[in-house]
């Protein structure tokens, strides 16, 4: 609808408001309905320019928007099946370049040491980076000239690769079994020892074999279990408190399930599962009395 018509329309809606309001006004008693038609009315008024505004505005947001994604779509595209060919070629020049730009990186990553940031975006650039000498080598002539700069370059940034996502892991883990060890809710903690777990099951996912990251996963399942393990018990220890038993017994149950699993190991524990133990019994021990009140009441 043009602006025109719009408000043409807009206007005699106001006005046909204000005879509608003044009617019923008059028809109650009112002494003076004008004053609160004239309001009324105006206030339509003053909203349906408001609403065609805001409409207008998200209309012409709309098309600036898919215009812009249109064009970088559009660029983004090949001119021609040449171009896509180019594109595709890993050239000794370009290969320099990027062997080049890694180990700038990584030199400025392990300048700024304990920057896990730093190393993970190394690490991601020699992954993209292997991924395309990969697809290059797979096509390549073994009388190519490209073929020895290429072998040494995935020499090159599988060795980057390996460094710079270990100690990316390392830094990460650290800090968020920190975190898990600190202060917060138990949710909170095993919230933050999760993290360091995917960060490790991530680095595992590259190099499955490495010992010292099987061990430090185990060391954080560890960890993960005796938070939850300290966890159940005080929420034992809450129901008891407010003599809910049977709650207490199930979170008594699972901490002792996981006392007795393979996670969690060390003398230390035996006081624990001890504990648990003693405190099952007197639970159910509890339960039984009470029962036997029930049924001599």
């Amino acid at each position: 609808m043009s602006a025109s018509n719009y408000y043409v329309l807009a206007v005699a809606i106001a006005v046909g408001f204000f005879f509608v309001v003044w009617g019923i006004l008059h028809d109650s008693g009112d002494e003076m309905p004008w004053i609160t038609a004239g309001i009324s009315s105006s206030i339509l008024l003053g909203g349906s320019v408001i609403v065609r505004e805001i409409i207008l505005r998200s209309s012409r947001k709309a098309t600036v928007v898919g215009q812009a994604f249109e064009r970088e779509k559009q660029n983004q595209l090949p001119r021609n099946a040449s171009d896509r060919s180019s594109a595709r070629k890993l050239t000794i020049e370009a290969n320099a370049v990027i062997l080049n730009e890694i180990r700038q990186k990584s030199g400025a990553a392990k300048l700024l040491n304990n920057i896990s940031s730093s190393h993970r975006e190394v690490f991601e650039m020699c992954r993209e980076y292997l991924s395309l000498n990969e697809a290059e080598l797979k096509g390549i002539r073994p009388n190519s000239p490209r073929l020895a700069p290429l072998l040494k370059g995935r020499t090159f940034a599988a060795e980057c690769h390996h460094f710079h996502l270990l100690r990316w892991a390392e830094i990460e883990t650290r800090s968020l079994t920190a975190e898990a060890q600190g202060g917060g809710t138990a949710i909170e903690r095993v919230e933050s020892a999760e993290k360091a777990l995917h960060v490790l099951d991530t680095a595992i996912g590259f190099y499955p074999e490495d010992a010292a990251l099987a061990q430090s996963r185990s060391v954080v399942q560890e960890l993960i279990a005796s938070i939850e393990v300290s966890g159940l018990i005080e929420m034992a220890e809450r129901s008891v408190y407010l003599a809910d038993h049977e709650y207490a017994l199930r979170c008594y149950g699972e901490a002792l399930r996981l006392l007795e699993g393979d996670l969690l190991k060390g003398e230390s524990l035996d006081d624990v599962k001890v504990r648990v133990l003693q405190e099952i019994e007197h639970l159910k021990f509890l339960q039984k009395k009470g029962c036997e009140l029930s049924d001599i009441s």
